[in-house]
């Protein structure tokens, strides 16, 4: 495996090599998921990587086991791996993923938690980078224990999430995680309606879990679609860019009168922005690789020409 720097980290990458295909479905939040899915792991079951500081990312959407800024807060991947567990239980590969954490001290427990064997204390960022990568700074060695030690890992995580048992059981928690942060986070940064709820705010009277193409404009669809998919890797910086849009665009229930108007300027705000790499100028960045993947759904018309919400150059 080859060593890949990223800031002030390293690790290895193994790509996915099921695809998950084309989306047809009618649903506003199956295409939801779609998009995430292909900007995190190009839709390929069993894409791992380490070179982000995250100890190890794994799982169709990209779940982190430690949380690089908050080295005390466990990641989402460990709720994820009690899932696929449930589904996994009797394969070899789960077995070996298992045999590994309890080597290194560790179980997973019932409730989707690492903890250590003994103590049932959590097992928190330091910790967790220095077996997973090799290194309590997330900084895989060149060569040496560590190095092989961290591959090792990344092959662990690889082959269980390779196995198709897995695969609906990593779908739907990516499915979960938005229809729960839809249902409950509200939109804490605006300054209009800081207590609706995305749900409340964005789509109204209509769940989110049941709107199809009947329910919702091509424009707010693909606008939202974005939306979550940015909120998978960054969800604070996600929701602000959205209450900025309701603030400027919004009325509760939406958006039905403002819908295009809406689309774009959430859009605009959410690849126009020097945050991570989702600015539309960075090639190869978030932004560009959202459109590539949303091109092959959604209408042309709402990338190029006049009424394109999604250009491949932003104004601004």
């Amino acid at each position: 495996m080859r060593r890949i720097k990223f800031k002030d980290f390293a690790g290895v990458r193994i790509g996915g090599k099921q695809s998950i295909g084309e989306c047809d479905s009618p649903y506003h939040l199956d295409r939801a998921e779609w998009i995430t899915a292909m900007v995190e792991s190009s839709g390929k079951f069993g894409t791992v990587i380490s070179y982000d500081g995250t100890g190890i990312t794994a799982g169709l959407h990209q779940c982190v086991a430690v949380l690089p800024r908050h080295l005390n807060t466990q990641g989402p991947l460990w709720k994820l791996l009690n899932r696929v567990r449930a589904v996994a239980n009797e394969t070899c590969e789960w077995q070996m993923l298992r045999d590994a954490l309890a080597a290194e001290g560790w179980a997973l427990g019932r409730d989707g938690v690492l903890r250590a064997i003994g103590t049932g204390k959590l097992v928190l960022g330091e910790t967790m980078r220095s077996a997973l990568t090799g290194s309590a700074d997330g900084n895989m060695p060149s060569t040496g224990p560590g190095r092989k030690q961290a591959e090792e890992w990344a092959r662990l995580f690889h082959e269980l999430f390779m196995h198709p048992s897995t695969y609906k059981t990593q779908r739907n928690h990516g499915l979960e995680h938005f229809m729960k942060r839809n249902d409950r986070v509200k939109l804490r940064w605006s300054k209009s309606a800081p207590d609706l709820t995305i749900q409340e705010a964005v789509y109204g009277a209509d769940h989110f879990s049941t709107m199809t193409d009947d329910d919702i404009t091509p424009e707010l669809d693909l606008a939202m679609s974005v939306f979550w998919s940015n909120t998978v890797n960054a969800p604070g910086a996600a929701l602000k860019r959205l209450c900025m849009a309701y603030d400027k665009h919004g009325s509760k229930g939406v958006i039905a009168l403002e819908g295009a108007v809406f689309a774009r300027y959430l859009i605009t705000k959410l690849g126009n922005t020097t945050f991570g790499r989702w600015d539309d100028d960075i090639p190869g960045g978030r932004y560009q690789r959202t459109r590539k993947w949303a091109m092959k759904v959604w209408p042309k018309h709402l990338f190029t020409g006049p009424n394109a919400i999604m250009p491949k150059d932003l104004p601004g």
